[in-house]
């Protein structure tokens, strides 16, 4: 998935064929689903496609679930989960070439500052961007990521609880990436970037050369915050989008950002991709996960809010 690296990995299914599998967002507000199946080489049909609000928690969030994946059929189905948690972080670094063993716990190193109390508490990967060669040396630009262990663990707890078979984990916008590449795959020197705009965060992310090389978390913008600020939401997000691309620019010298993707809840609001376009100069437009693929028109969600979908699809192409 664009060169990077699940945050936990569970080689559960070792013995058993290659499934098609159930792609999860686990956002604040809902649950968004989605499961392809593969027909052919390079075809692939939607089978399962919904949005699920969140409205309890502990033991009843539990019952609520497992009641829902028996009404639809999902019990045993492999199941890939992204998810937004404020335990997350994700850096960009630059470390010289080392074996992987010790590329892991530098790592780990230059990311020990946002521990409450020790890295042991945290699950680390990274993802390699680029090798730069230096006469003396070769150095490395990659992502590193980290968050906490007991929140993957409480996530896995609960998808075994509800039936499902979880196999693989990671942050909501790298799975919104890879879905991102598969849809405008970026060729040298060609970038693309995307809006996420959830209930609580907000992330502009870029792509390129087949690599997701940038996040960044966009102070003081949500949907909550949307709700709130209403016709002046969008002037905010404009200004945050444009702090954000100058920091993309600066840190990667890159001139020109050929398409903008909105996503999440957010990204529907009224004439939002009409007035980005015209304030930032780049085309932009509701993102749509769902280009490629057959059967969409049987699920009413893929044509009325497919922004929401970016990332569940991009896990639903996995396979254990």
């Amino acid at each position: 998935m664009i060169s990077i690296p699940s945050l936990l990995s569970i080689p559960f299914l070792k013995n058993l064929k290659r499934q098609d599998c159930i792609g999860i967002d686990w956002g604040i507000k809902e649950l968004k689903w989605a499961k392809v199946q593969t027909i052919g080489p390079g075809r692939h049909r939607l089978v399962f496609l919904d949005s699920l609000s969140l409205t309890e928690g502990g033991a009843q969030l539990v019952t609520n679930l497992k009641e829902y994946v028996l009404k639809n059929h999902l019990g045993g189905t492999p199941a890939a989960v992204c998810i937004q948690d404020d335990s997350l972080h994700i850096r960009k670094l630059e470390l010289p070439r080392m074996p992987m063993e010790d590329l892991r716990e530098a790592v780990r190193w230059q990311m020990r500052d946002i521990a409450e109390e020790s890295m042991d508490d945290y699950i680390v990967r990274y993802s390699i961007l680029e090798e730069i060669v230096q006469p003396e040396i070769v150095r490395l630009n990659l992502l590193g990521y980290a968050v906490k262990k007991i929140v993957v663990q409480q996530y896995l707890r609960i998808l075994e609880k509800i039936g499902l078979r979880p196999f693989f984990v990671e942050p909501a916008p790298v799975s919104l990436a890879y879905t991102m590449e598969r849809i405008f795959p970026s060729g040298e020197n060609e970038w693309a970037a995307c809006i996420d705009i959830g209930w609580r965060h907000a992330y502009f992310l870029a792509i390129g050369n087949g690599k997701l090389h940038f996040i960044k978390p966009l102070a003081g913008v949500s949907l909550e915050q949307a709700q709130v600020l209403q016709e002046n939401f969008s002037e905010k997000l404009g200004l945050e989008i444009q702090h954000a691309i100058d920091a993309f620019s600066i840190s990667h010298q890159i001139e020109k950002i050929e398409k903008l993707f909105l996503t999440g809840g957010g990204a529907a609001s009224e004439n939002l991709s009409a007035t980005l376009s015209k304030n930032l100069g780049i085309v932009t437009e509701l993102f749509n996960p769902f280009q490629g693929i057959e059967q969409t028109n049987e699920f009413a969600l893929a044509t009325e809010k497919p922004y929401l979908f970016g990332a569940a699809l991009g896990l639903a192409f996995l396979k254990p």
